[in-house]
């Protein structure tokens, strides 16, 4: 699961971009300060008591720390604190900074599983590929979507594909980790093993094998309102 301290720089993002807040001059402001922050306590504590939050007050100075100082936070996560970070998840639209975390490490472990999926079921139709599903996880100006294109068009060239209802191609994702939330972009680190055997369509002989484990490090970036995939990067062995 995302870390406490990674799920809060999420959640920040979407304090930012919440409707309440692009309204005010708060959006437009790239450094706050305390009369930001002022206006920021103000409006967070408005919109829970609309939504009938119990104490909703967050004070000036907490958030002072979260967004401009930083806000170490205890894993297990401190009652107090919870508290806290309750309050900026229900403002930001959740039910709570537990839920968030939850529904954002299920939403980006999910994406890699998809991505790869969708990698897989493509080689697997070759001759004949169709890049649409690819597009649902991948950014389609990113390098990742780029470079499995033009491994697609190679087998293309070669007359390779995955052939025959034994072909013991496979792949398997072991762990996902997340590094961290950087400049709007998430980058997480899998562990994973993919074999492809290739025959050639006109030989039906195996043409080569690609037996690979290692690490991958992969770039997320939030294209309209939906996480995808940028940078995709390994080394073979």
């Amino acid at each position: 699961m995302i870390s406490p301290e990674f799920c809060l720089e999420l959640l920040k993002n979407k304090i930012k971009v919440n409707p309440l807040i692009e309204s005010t001059e708060l959006y437009s402001t790239e450094i706050w300060r305390q009369s930001q922050f002022d206006k920021l306590s103000e409006i967070i504590q408005n919109d829970l008591k609309q939504k009938s939050f119990n104490d909703n007050r967050v004070s000036v100075s907490t958030l002072e720390k979260i967004f401009k100082y930083g806000y170490p936070i205890s894993d297990p996560i401190e009652r107090r604190q919870l508290a806290t970070l309750d309050k900026l998840a229900v403002f930001a639209g959740y039910k709570g900074f537990n839920s968030f975390r939850k529904l954002y490490s299920e939403e980006v472990f999910n994406i890699v599983h998809k991505a790869c999926e969708a990698e897989f079921k493509t080689y697997q139709n070759l001759p004949n590929y169709d890049i649409s599903e690819l597009k649902e996880y991948y950014q389609e100006d990113g390098p990742a979507l780029k470079k499995i294109i033009a491994i697609l068009k190679k087998l293309v060239d070669q007359q390779d594909a995955l052939l025959g209802p034994d072909n013991p191609s496979t792949y398997v994702i072991y762990d996902v980790q997340f590094l961290r939330f950087h400049n709007d972009e998430i980058i997480l680190k899998t562990h994973e093993y993919w074999y492809l055997r290739w025959y050639n369509t006109v030989t039906k002989k195996v043409a080569a094998v690609y037996n690979e484990d290692n690490e991958q490090k992969y770039i997320l970036r939030l294209v309209n309102d939906k996480w995808k995939i940028r940078v995709n990067s390994y080394q073979l062995g």
